[in-house]
């Protein structure tokens, strides 16, 4: 019992008071970074080409695990996350005459989401240091 952590919140008596009476307090980090870069050229009056790079990257820790939108009930079950996603975009125009044009474009988008959670391997000492034995 010394790892069960004491109750830390009122419950209401249509509720319960012996059950989801603990709620996990930790503060969550969110870390974000982002950008875009955009080359526009008009090689001549009938050639136009654009090339566009965006980026965003997130990371941080949440003390729900992801699977509710509160606060897990017992510490040691949060996530880590580390996102990151970019899209690529290449564009060129060419005009024949008033009414005729030609153009082409090329797209690329991507994305990694990794979410580690308390209890997963790489963090099962994190989990230990909370009194979970994972076996």
């Amino acid at each position: 019992m010394q790892y069960v952590p004491m109750p830390n919140m009122m419950m209401m008596d249509s509720m319960g008071a012996d059950s989801n009476n603990y709620l996990d307090i930790r503060n969550e980090s969110h870390f974000q970074n982002q950008g875009t870069v955009r080359l526009d050229h008009d090689f001549s009056n009938h050639d136009t080409a654009m090339g566009r790079y965006s980026l965003s990257s997130e990371n941080g820790f949440s003390p729900s695990n992801g699977s509710t939108a509160t606060s897990e009930n017992l510490p040691g079950f949060g996530a880590d996350f580390d996102n990151f996603s970019e899209q690529a975009a290449l564009n060129w125009t060419h005009v024949f005459t008033n009414n005729k044009l030609n153009t082409a474009s090329l797209a690329l988008s991507r994305a990694r989401f990794r979410k580690t959670t308390a209890t997963s391997p790489p963090n099962a000492a994190r989990a230990a240091t909370c009194g979970i034995a994972l076996r």
